[in-house]
């Protein structure tokens, strides 16, 4: 009898000290890492990111998301916008638009488009004789405002 005390003792000295020192075994799901899938974030302040951006939105015919990448207050408001979005976004320009490369789009010295860009429409017409008897064009002027490049204006020449 005193034996079996012994072993059982002994048993349970050895079960406590095993449960102190006790290590979980992982489920499966716990071995599995949980990731978190942030949204992505635009990176306006980089041409070569805002471009592409502002290519989907014309190419989709998203005109508020255009909106979103334009700058009112200065050269452009948005009753402007609102009243010319049809004028500017033919479909010649949405031509050049999804054309251009970011690295292709003409660069600006002018300090009312800091790092500025220019997309250009251009058409002319001729008479019988080869004279011009028109010329037009339809440009989007692209700047930073608030360190993000936006459409900051649009104009109409001719």
């Amino acid at each position: 009898m005193k034996n079996i005390i012994t072993t059982l003792l002994t048993s349970l000295i050895f079960l406590l000290g095993c449960d102190s020192n006790k290590k979980e075994i992982p489920t499966p799901e716990a071995k599995t890492p949980k990731t978190t899938t942030a949204p992505i974030q635009s990176d306006d302040s980089k041409w070569e990111i805002f471009w592409p951006e502002f290519q989907a939105a014309v190419a989709s015919g998203n005109k508020e998301k255009i909106a979103s990448l334009s700058y009112f207050g200065g050269l452009l408001s948005k009753k402007d916008f609102d009243d010319q979005y049809e004028n500017y976004f033919i479909d010649e320009m949405k031509k050049i638009i999804a054309g251009k490369k970011a690295e292709d789009v003409e660069k600006l010295d002018d300090e009312q488009f800091p790092e500025g860009r220019v997309v250009t429409f251009s058409e002319s017409g001729y008479d019988e004789e080869e004279d011009i008897t028109y010329e037009s064009a339809l440009m989007l002027y692209f700047g930073k405002q608030d360190g993000k490049f936006r459409l900051m204006m649009f104009f109409a020449a001719g």
